[in-house]
Parts: structure tokens; C-alpha cells; sequence
């Protein structure tokens, strides 16, 4: 059943943000405590993540919109650590790090990655980078290096030209999203040297769950206008509640209450994309410190709902910024590979969301494709030749020759 965009878009931005907590935290348990530059890197992602979900669902305003912004930026922050020059600066400014350096940066999507994975025992989160690159193709070592050392990167070398090449990727991409996610290429072009991949999973149980008893068949409105037919959901409790001129706003607790999803309601005469339009920084602070600041006893009526959602976020990327990187003549990943010239062929983002009466389950899977820029057709005379000298106009031969030996 297809859903109103609004449903799914919201819920892009709270699931990310909900499990989060390094970035903006709920009132969970145990608040992680960050380093100064944590809490860059995690305002700087904030930024990010607001923007390029704009992006996305103004792009497509009448359908489900469902990203991990997190996702994105691991995969991104990945392939920067291959990239120079311009290029770099472009990628970095566009992931909201343009004032770190690439130790920083690194150092800290790192630690967050583990505090986010440790952060609630009954919560299941697991984020999981790959790199696979065309074996015998000549990969910088130091790149390979970083990308282990700081995202625990599972490096394989692999015959891309292999019948079984991309049923290994796409096994690993199945693996690390509890098969939620099954595929992420179909095939793999001859000019392709690497992918660059990151996965997530999650699985959150609620605090205060939904009966079943209580779900009812109701009708949900569409951006259409038009009415359709669905599970919705109810529970009674005391929530963490927001409002504004604009919307109404609920945080709903997994686990011991560590994530959350929070759900935006459009006021009579608002629209969801008003409420993409109004989310940035400073109102999501301003939730989350009202969230906070107590609860009160509230009725939520949710839809039981599933989506997934698919994306290629080239032209995204390049509207926010990142242009050369797409550019085969003008990238620079001369620290990924010094041989041959490689640019960014796709960054391809595919994810998957469940949320019914016990809980939610969500996967996202992000691959950048990286190729080499090819130049035209080359021949290279390192064997016997022959050689003609003509004139043009007529054809007429002046000279021919055969060179077994250039020394001679």
C-alpha cells in the first residue's frame, strides 16, 4: 500500500536523529558524554542530514522519502580519505567538514560509530563498512589502511570480472542488513575499479508498545487528498510532547529509552513538506530540549507501515556541491590510486523501514562506485611494427617500413 509521503519523510529524519543520540539526545538512560570534536563532527552531520533530505523530498514530493543520512555520510567520509586537491575540499564542505582535518574527522565518525553500536543493550545497531576493489588494480595502500583503521572496513580484492562477483557483494550487503536489503548492484561495468560500501541495521523494541487488540482498520489521508485503507495503531502513556503554530510533535523511547523516533504532525492547513522546510538545527534542538523538559499522558494513532526506497544521489550531491568528484576530468583521488585517474561514477542509496506494534526495523545501504577515466581507445607499439609515409591528398606512398628492432 502506498503511503503519504509525509509519513515516510518524517520519519527519515527522526529515525536518524532518534538514533542518534550523539547527535542531538534523547532522554535516554545513559547520556553518551562527547569530546569537543565529537560534537562537531555530530553538529556538522546535523547540518547535513537536514539538507540533503530537503533535497530528496522536494525532488520528490508525492512519494515515500526514506534515508539514512548517516549512512551517506560514512560512505562519503570513506572515499574523501582518497581524495585531494579540490576535490577533497568540495567533498568536505558538502559533508559539513570542510574546517577538519581528515585525522579529526575520522577519528571521531569512528568513536561515534562505536558509542552509537554500545549505546543500549536491548537496541540492535549495527553499522558495517566494506571496500571492494578490482584485484590486481593498483589501490594505494595508506587509503586501504585509514579506512580499516577508523571504520573497521572489510577490504577484499575480487575478480570483478567473476560470474560470482556481485552475488559476493550483494551477499555482503544482505549479511550486514539482516537481509533486509538483498541488493545493491546488478552488474559491474568494466571501466569500475571499487565500491566504497556502508550498511546499518536497526532494531528497536518499544518502551511502551502498541496493543494489537487496539489496532484498527482506519482510513489515511493522502497528499492526493485521496483516502486509503490501513492498520493504525494505538497506545495511551506518557510521552515527551512538542507543539508549535506548525505541528505537533511526540517522541516515542526503544529500549531503556536511549533511541527514540519523534513524529511530526502537520497542523490543520500545514503540509508535511512545510515541516521538511521548517526542520533544521536550530528547531530540532529546540524539540529535543522540550522533549526533554517533561511528559504528559497522550493517545498516539500511528499507521502499521513498510516502504523501502531507492536513490541515486549523484545530481544531490552535485546541487549541493560535490562536483568534481563526479567529474572524470577534473577528481582528484590521486591518494586512492596514483596509476590510473578515477572519479565517482554513482553514489547509489537504497534502505528499507518497518514499524508495526512491537518495534521498528530499519536498514540502509549507501555504495559509492568508483571508475577510471578513460582517455579513448590507446595502442601501445611494444612489439614489431610496420609504417608507412604517404602523401595525404593522393594516398601516394613515399616511404614503408617493418621494425622488429627499434636499437638497430
Amino acid at each position: 500500500m502506498k503511503r503519504l509521503f509525509s509519513l515516510a519523510a518524517i520519519f527519515t529524519v527522526v529515525l536518524f536523529y532518534g538514533c542518534s543520540k550523539n547527535f542531538a539526545p534523547f532522554s535516554g538512560s545513559q547520556p553518551i558524554n562527547l569530546s569537543p570534536m565529537q560534537k562537531t563532527v555530530a553538529n556538522s552531520t546535523t547540518d547535513f542530514s537536514f539538507k540533503i533530505f530537503k533535497e530528496l523530498a522536494s525532488a520528490e514530493n508525492d512519494s515515500n522519502v526514506f534515508i539514512s543520512p548517516l549512512s551517506i555520510s560514512y560512505a562519503l567520509a570513506m572515499t574523501a580519505n582518497g581524495a585531494n586537491g579540490e576535490t577533497l575540499q568540495e567533498m568536505l564542505s558538502v559533508l559539513g567538514f570542510g574546517n577538519l582535518t581528515q585525522e579529526d574527522l575520522n577519528s571521531a565518525l569512528s568513536s561515534l560509530m562505536s558509542l552509537l553500536t554500545h549505546a543500549d543493550p536491548d537496541v540492535i545497531l549495527n553499522i558495517s563498512n566494506s571496500i571492494w576493489y578490482r584485484q590486481g588494480f593498483p589501490v594505494e595502500q595508506t587509503f586501504l589502511d585509514i579506512n580499516k583503521k577508523y571504520y573497521d572496513a572489510e577490504i577484499r580484492p575480487l575478480d570483478f570480472a567473476s560470474s560470482d562477483a556481485v552475488d559476493i557483494i550483494n551477499s555482503w550487503v544482505s549479511t550486514n542488513t539482516n537481509g533486509k536489503i538483498k541488493e545493491i548492484i546488478k552488474q559491474i561495468d568494466p571501466m569500475t575499479v571499487m565500491f566504497l560500501i556502508n550498511a546499518i541495521y536497526f532494531k528497536g523494541i518499544w518502551k511502551y508498545t502498541f496493543d494489537k487488540e487496539k489496532t484498527f482498520q482506519g482510513e489515511f489521508t493522502t497528499l492526493s487528498g485521496k483516502q486509503v485503507e490501513c492498520p493504525m495503531m494505538q497506545m495511551k502513556a506518557d510521552l515527551p510532547y512538542f507543539e508549535t503554530d506548525d505541528f505537533q510533535a511526540v517522541s516515542l523511547d526503544y529500549g531503556n529509552g536511549d533511541f527514540a523516533m519523534a513524529l511530526f504532525l502537520p497542523k490543520s492547513g500545514k503540509k508535511a513538506e512545510d515541516i521538511v522546510r521548517l526542520l533544521n538545527s536550530s528547531l530540532w534542538n529546540k524539540c529535543v530540549t522540550e522533549f526533554d523538559s517533561g511528559k504528559q499522558e497522550i493517545t498516539v494513532i500511528l499507521p502499521r507501515f513498510e516502504t523501502r526506497y531507492e536513490v541515486t544521489l549523484n545530481d544531490t550531491l552535485k546541487k549541493m556541491g560535490m562536483r568534481k568528484a563526479f567529474s572524470g576530468r577534473q577528481a582528484d583521488f590521486s591518494r586512492m590510486c596514483k596509476t590510473f585517474e578515477l572519479y565517482i561514477d554513482r553514489v547509489i542509496h537504497k534502505t528499507y523501514v518497518s514499524v508495526d506494534e512491537q518495534g521498528t526495523e530499519a536498514a540502509a545501504v549507501t555504495v559509492v562506485e568508483m571508475r577510471y577515466t578513460s582517455t579513448g581507445m590507446s595502442i601501445n607499439i611494444d612489439r614489431p611494427f610496420v609504417f608507412v609515409i604517404y602523401e595525404k591528398s593522393s594516398g601516394t606512398v613515399l616511404f614503408e617500413g617493418k621494425i622488429n628492432n627499434p636499437l638497430n
